[in-house]
């Protein structure tokens, strides 16, 4: 009895062990269970359990916040009848399908676009999967999805902002490319295209072998080496040979790189420069010949200036003696003869003085730089008041006027105007000159911003504006020599240093009133 008794006090015991365990075993299943839905139901992806006729036996939450319905909704029906399918009959003949494909042991895989719970239309991406047992039967089938609506618009938007980029490259007038290090084109421009005869399509990926000598070729490729090398922008003289014969081009090549700082293409921006070489090959043999030509002139100038001067210096030399000494047998009018042809030979001697000035202001560059306007006309007023000290004129000079030119020819063109100016107020009652600046369109002419306008201003004779476009030409004269002596010469001067300097030059007068003279000096 006590044996019997003992055994199933032992028997008892490890019943209840047994169970006990399977009660720990139990808890950590439902723990399980209960940790797997959470991860289930936390999942961002849509994610569900068909059996595998289609019947949904499982969600997680992704779908259900999705679309707004319940899990009763949907539990225990057909997938294909689900209400966040919009109950179109084309999806669901497609998600039928789907399934009838996986329950063959098939992934199927495709992009729908669905509207969310607030009627949004946001694109998913579905695949159906089967799932197999240890036997290697399919048992389940599990359908997720993704939304994956923002990477489509950003892809959507990438595609439009480089349709847009090559929109504009195409319209550029500039031949434009990139070339990965390798020397690949990864990108063309039309202009590109249409001097090399290619499609963007069929010759990305190819080098500049296929499109040029290898003589050219290897010079392109040394410039593309020399930005990989330096990594910054070179500039430099590339020639092609096109349809219309050798061309040049003016290449700015710099690199482009990622955002570990690598350099992985290399840009190239070419302007066709063909038509301006050629013009400045044009304008180079033009100054050559301008420079022969003024050449020649200059050797005729002195040449005439040296045959006219001997007959003027007879004129004037012969004439004198018979004043000297044949004064005693000339009456008046004879000495008055003679002091005329005198004077005229005089005034001829100057003329050619004036001429050879004038044809001087042509040769050579002018030597820019900072010149005191107002320091130059103050000179210049002294030396007119030295040379006649009896005339009372005031002069007005305004302070610190400076500007840029060549100061020995700023100096000829003051002289000029100022020395008109003085002999112009000769018969004023009380002379007045002027030499200041104007900093707005005054004076009759539109001016660039902050772009000075200079002037001489007097009370003297002035003159007829009806006669203006005679100012500026050489001997003309808009005053009898009687009544104010000069060569005519003297604003034709003014006019070429103005013009050497890239300005203007105008005038402004009243008959008896006065007259003033603007002008700029470029830029």
């Amino acid at each position: 009895m006590d044996d019997r008794y003992k055994t199933q006090e032992r028997l008892i015991e490890q019943l209840q062990e047994e169970i006990e365990a399977r009660k720990k075993t139990e808890k950590e299943l439902r723990e399980a269970l209960l940790r797997a839905n959470v991860v289930w139901d936390q999942a961002f992806q849509f994610i569900g359990l068909l059996t595998i006729d289609g019947t949904m036996v499982a969600v997680n939450q992704a779908p259900l916040s999705f679309s707004g319905i319940k899990k009763a909704e949907v539990l225990g029906k057909p997938f294909w009848e689900a209400p966040w399918f919009d109950r179109s009959a084309a999806l669901r003949d497609r998600i039928r399908t789907s399934l009838d494909i996986a329950v063959k042991g098939e992934l199927v895989r495709f992009e729908e676009w669905l509207r969310d719970k607030r009627g949004t239309l946001r694109c998913i991406d579905i695949s159906i999967k089967p799932v197999r047992d240890d036997a290697g039967d399919i048992i389940f089938v599990i359908p997720e999805g993704r939304d994956i609506t923002d990477r489509k618009r950003a892809a959507q938007e990438l595609r439009e902002s480089e349709e847009r980029l090559q929109a504009i490259l195409d319209n550029s007038p500039a031949v434009i490319y990139l070339k990965d290090p390798d020397g690949c084109y990864r990108l063309i421009n039309r202009k590109f295209e249409e001097l090399f005869h290619v499609e963007r399509n069929q010759f990305l990926g190819k080098t500049d072998q296929d499109i040029v000598s290898k003589e050219v070729a290897d010079k392109f490729q040394m410039h593309d080496r020399a930005v990989i090398e330096s990594g910054g922008a070179i500039q430099v003289e590339e020639e092609v040979t096109h349809d219309d014969g050798l061309n040049s081009y003016i290449s700015l090549k710099f690199p482009l790189r990622d955002i570990k700082g690598e350099i992985y293409a290399v840009c190239g921006i070419s302007s066709n420069i063909t038509e301006r070489k050629k013009m400045e090959n044009v304008v180079r043999e033009s100054e050559r010949r301008v420079r022969a030509i003024n050449k020649e002139l200059e050797a005729f100038a002195y040449s005439v200036s040296h045959d006219l001067r001997a007959p003027l210096r007879s004129i004037d030399g012969f004439s004198q003696i018979l004043l000297e000494d044949y004064s005693d047998v000339l009456d008046e009018l004879g000495k008055s003869y003679l002091v005329r042809a005198r004077a005229g030979s005089q005034r001829m001697g100057k003329l050619i003085d004036d001429l050879l000035k004038l044809s001087q202001l042509t040769r050579g560059e002018i030597l820019k730089r900072r010149v005191d306007l107002s320091r130059l006309a103050r000179e210049i007023a002294a030396e007119l008041q030295e040379d006649q000290p009896e005339r009372e004129v005031e002069f007005l000079i305004a302070p610190e006027l400076v500007a840029e030119g060549d100061e020995a020819l700023l100096r000829v063109l003051l002289k000029n105007l100022i020395g008109n100016a003085w002999k112009f107020t000769g018969r004023a009652g009380r002379a007045r000159i002027e030499f200041g600046a104007l900093m707005s369109a005054e004076g009759g002419v539109t001016m660039e911003p902050d772009e000075p306008v200079y002037f001489v201003c007097d009370n003297g004779a002035g003159f007829d504006m009806a006669f203006q476009d005679k100012l500026f030409g050489a001997f003309q004269r808009l005053h009898r020599a009687i009544d104010f002596p000069g060569t005519g010469i003297g604003l034709a001067t003014v006019e070429r240093i103005i013009r050497q300097h890239g300005g203007r030059v105008w005038g402004k007068g009243v008959v008896g009133e006065g007259a003033t003279f603007f002008f700029t000096l470029g830029p």
